[in-house]
C-alpha cells in the first residue's frame, strides 16, 4: 500500500481532482488543510470514503516557516499511526497533479527501494552560495551535533523504513525540530539533512554529491520548472507544457491552478488517465478496509 500526504490551503476542486486521478485500491490519502482556512469546502469537494483522512489537528501554515514541517510531521505520524503496511510515503501539495497513470505510479513505487528525494547542495563547509542565507540565523556553532545541513526540493517519496528512521530520530532528538525555528524554508532542509545522515543515504535518487541531479526539471518524483523555461505566473503550468510533461520521467508535476490550468488538466486526463468524458465521470475505485473513525475526525 502507498500513503499520500497532502498539504493544501486552497483549490478544493483541484484537491478532489487530484485524489480522483490517484484513487487506487492500494492508496490512502492523509490531508492537512491549513488551519487558517475553512476545512468545510474541502470536505464537501472530496468524497467521504475509507481511504481519505482529513486531519483535525491542524496548524496555521506560513510559507518559509517551521509550520510547514509541523504539518508534514502531523501527516506522517497520522499515517504511520494507522498501522497499515505502507511501502512508500509520498508528500504532495494541493497544487500537484499526477502526470503518469495511477497504476503505473503504483507499479513503479512497488518495484523500487530508492529514496525519492532531491538534494542539491550542502549549506556549510563549502564556498557560500545564495542558499546559505537559509541558515544564517542559526545560533553560532554546529548545525545539530554531527549533522550537516543539506538543501533540496520539498516534495519526496520515502520508504517506510526511512520514515520510521526519521520519526525515531525526532523522538530521540526533539531539539532538532525546535532548531528549525531559526531556519528559512526548513521544509527544504529538515528531512534532507536527516536522510543524508541515515543508513538510507546511498539510496537517494537525486543527490548532487553523486552527480545524479543532471535534470533541472526532475525533482525526486516531481516535474518543477524552477528555471522558467517559458514565461509563467508563479510556476503555474498551462497547455503549452503538455509535451514536456508527457515526455518527463517524473510521476507528478506542479503547480496547477484549477482555473488557469484547466485546459492542461483536461489534456492530461485525456492522454494519461484516459478519463472519457472528463474526470468527474470516473467512479472512485477504493474498496479498502476502513481506516476507522479517525477518517471522519
Amino acid at each position: 500500500m502507498m500513503a499520500y500526504l497532502i498539504v493544501a490551503h486552497h483549490q478544493p476542486e483541484h484537491l478532489a481532482r487530484l485524489i480522483r486521478a490517484m484513487d487506487h485500491e492500494n492508496n490512502c490519502f492523509f490531508i492537512h488543510i491549513d488551519q487558517g482556512v475553512a476545512i468545510e469546502p474541502f470536505e464537501a469537494a472530496v468524497p467521504r470514503q475509507a481511504n481519505i483522512v482529513f486531519l483535525r489537528d491542524r496548524v496555521p501554515v506560513r510559507w518559509g516557516e517551521l509550520s510547514v514541517v509541523l504539518a508534514v510531521l502531523k501527516l506522517l505520524r497520522r499515517a504511520v499511526g494507522s498501522n497499515r503496511a505502507f511501502k512508500y510515503y509520498t508528500l504532495l501539495s494541493g497544487s500537484d497533479y499526477p502526470i503518469k497513470d495511477r497504476r503505473e505510479i503504483h507499479a513503479r513505487l512497488q518495484a523500487s527501494s530508492r529514496q525519492f528525494i532531491r538534494i542539491d547542495r550542502k549549506l556549510v563547509g563549502e564556498p557560500r552560495n545564495e542558499h546559505f542565507r537559509f541558515i544564517e540565523r542559526l545560533p553560532p556553532g554546529t548545525y545539530f551535533g554531527d549533522l550537516i545541513p543539506y538543501h533540496g526540493s520539498m516534495y519526496w517519496s520515502l520508504t517506510a523504513g526511512c520514515v520510521h528512521f526519521i520519526l525515531a530520530f525526532l523522538n530521540e532528538n526533539p531539539g532538532f525540530i525546535d532548531l528549525h525555528q531559526h531556519v528559512f524554508a526548513p521544509d527544504e532542509i529538515f528531512f534532507h539533512s536527516i536522510v543524508k545522515a541515515s543508513p538510507f543515504a546511498e539510496a537517494i535518487v537525486h543527490d548532487f554529491e553523486r552527480g545524479t541531479c543532471a535534470d533541472d526539471l526532475h525533482h525526486a518524483n516531481h516535474y518543477i520548472d524552477w528555471a522558467g523555461r517559458r514565461q509563467r505566473e508563479n510556476l503555474t503550468l498551462d497547455e503549452r507544457d503538455l509535451q514536456d510533461l508527457l515526455a518527463s520521467e517524473a510521476l507528478f508535476a506542479r503547480k496547477f491552478h484549477q482555473e488557469r490550468s484547466r485546459r492542461l488538466l483536461d489534456l492530461i486526463d485525456e492522454h494519461v488517465h484516459h478519463f472519457p468524458g472528463g474526470y468527474q465521470t470516473v467512479p472512485l475505485l477504493s474498496p479498502v478496509t476502513p481506516l476507522g473513525k479517525e477518517n471522519l475526525s
